[in-house]
């Protein structure tokens, strides 16, 4: 099987013991995490061959970090070593009262340094046919929407598919600036992961929300979204990501799907949360686990909305689930 492909950012996670606030330690447990790598991890465990592409730094945390990713069984040939620092975040765990606390600290990282020039395309896409990245990765630095085009433009001229997740994050960029960024590459895009929220703050596309905390919730806004996303960008599918906040330790998570103008709704899931952190990337990993595997789209989406329901109790970034432990979880949620 071929190979997909990632393209971000990689962090270093600084995490408080236990539920020790920030104020309250004077030690932090280290690990790593980024969308992007969290999606190759997810895939590799599923059995998907992925690529993960970044620039890190070349003193010893860099080395580190590529070990890490690495370690899962994630080709790590093509991240650029160079100077300069790598992005940090520290991470505060909540509990029912209180809400997970981030503190992201990624501005002149090395990778938000980068320049287009540093990522051989042709060489890092020989053998794959998917490529992945998020809205994060543009945000992060003036070379990167010049490199995420760079990189689509290759995957589309070799027949790949392109797949994006419409990761919007405020403090990085203006809806303004995203939406400018975002349209010059949606043309190379196939596949459109997204939520509400992002979805009209990025693209303008203002139709009814969907609350899962009611009890028999309408997604005709949720279907609009997606039907409107596909046509004006001519995607072959487009999933939009609902979550419900019971509070903070019990949430809710479907999602909407759109192939071929045909919506398809995953019946939402109810779980307690332990770790939200990289919920959204392992269903990311799990809808294109499904979509590589020949799974039609409404059981890609399930599976996708499995794995994302799974992560919620595994701590930190990465989603470490087996196929058939996403299987059983979306056998035993979906009605026969």
């Amino acid at each position: 099987m071929k190979k997909v492909v990632t393209f971000g950012e990689l962090q270093l996670r600084l995490e408080t013991p236990g539920l020790l606030r920030f104020c309250q330690t004077n030690q932090f447990q280290y690990s790593f995490g980024g969308s992007e790598a969290n999606t190759a991890i997810g895939l590799v465990n599923f059995g998907i061959p992925a690529s993960y592409v970044t620039k890190l730094p070349h003193p010893d945390m860099g080395r580190v970090a590529r070990s890490f990713v690495h370690s899962f069984g994630v080709e790590t040939q093509h991240i650029v070593m160079g100077e300069g620092r790598m992005a940090v975040y520290f991470f505060e765990k909540g509990n029912d009262l209180r809400p997970n606390q981030t503190i992201s600290d990624r501005r002149y990282s090395n990778f938000s340094l980068s320049s287009p020039e540093e990522y051989d395309w042709e060489a890092i896409f020989e053998g794959a046919d998917w490529f992945h990245f998020t809205a994060i990765t543009p945000a992060l630095g003036s070379g990167l929407p010049a490199a995420c085009k760079d990189a689509c433009a290759a995957a589309k001229a070799r027949g790949m598919t392109v797949s994006c997740d419409l990761n919007y994050r405020s403090v990085l960029w203006t809806a303004e600036s995203a939406r400018t960024v975002m349209e010059s590459l949606m043309p190379y895009v196939d596949v459109l992961i997204a939520n509400q929220e992002h979805a009209k703050q990025v693209f303008g596309i203002d139709v009814p929300s969907v609350e899962l905390t009611d009890s028999a919730p309408d997604y005709s806004g949720c279907q609009q979204m997606a039907q409107a996303l596909a046509k004006r960008y001519s995607l072959q599918k487009v999933v939009i990501t609902l979550r419900g906040t019971i509070t903070q330790r019990e949430n809710l998570f479907g999602a909407v799907l759109c192939e071929n103008d045909v919506c398809t709704i995953q019946t939402p899931y109810r779980f307690r949360v332990d770790e939200r952190t990289g919920a959204g990337d392992a269903f990311t990993a799990g809808f294109l686990y499904g979509c590589k595997t020949g799974m039609s789209g409404e059981d890609a989406l399930h599976f996708g909305a499995a794995s994302c329901a799974f992560k919620h109790s595994v701590p930190g970034d990465v989603c470490i689930a087996s196929v058939s432990e996403v299987a059983a979880i979306r056998d035993k949620h979906e009605p026969d």
